[in-house]
């Protein structure tokens, strides 16, 4: 993996050794086992409201990342559950929307990297009705690596399924 691929991944971080903005990678697609575990809870994932378009959710999405922010600024409400793996270096936003809708009745989950150095991430261990919990290393699609720094699910007033990836191990590592 080359440095600026390795550094894109970081989120933020890139910015501070000099690759900018528009060139870091900022579409890491959900493994297809996770999304799948993700709708045995309900049946259906309802919405994705931060997302490409060959994003394997295959919800009913309104902010392609290609065409702006307009999943920060529409309601997730929806019958079913949302499911959010947002750009990591805008994450703290999309938290932010993500408990917003969440006191507004929405239900679902945002994928993420831990950060605990930052000042948002304490808000959402504390968050009344959200549980977050640590998993193992993911390889997202289209990646022939792992992420490499730990990442969270958080359910907002849903269950997190015990995640298991495509080889039967278990990916939650505990609850944070």
């Amino acid at each position: 993996m080359s440095v600026h691929a390795l550094h894109s991944l970081y989120g933020g971080r890139s910015a501070r050794l000099g690759v900018p903005q528009a060139d870091r990678e900022q579409v890491v697609l959900t493994p297809t086992w996770m999304v799948e575990q993700l709708r045995a809870v309900e049946g259906a994932i309802s919405l994705d409201p931060c997302t490409s378009p060959d994003n394997p959710v295959r919800a009913r999405a309104f902010c392609a990342l290609e065409l702006g922010r307009d999943g920060l600024r529409r309601s997730w409400r929806c019958r079913g559950p949302f499911y959010c793996n947002p750009p990591y270096s805008d994450l703290q936003v999309w938290l932010e929307k993500a408990l917003a809708e969440h006191k507004r009745g929405a239900r679902g989950w945002v994928l993420g990297p831990v950060r605990t150095q930052r000042r948002w991430f304490l808000p959402l261990l504390r968050a009344r009705g959200v549980r977050v919990f640590c998993l193992a290393p993911i390889t997202f699609q289209g990646h022939a690596q792992t992420f490499p720094g730990p990442l969270f699910i958080a359910g907002y007033g849903i269950e997190v399924p015990r995640l298991v990836n495509a080889r039967g191990a278990p990916m939650i590592t505990g609850r944070l």
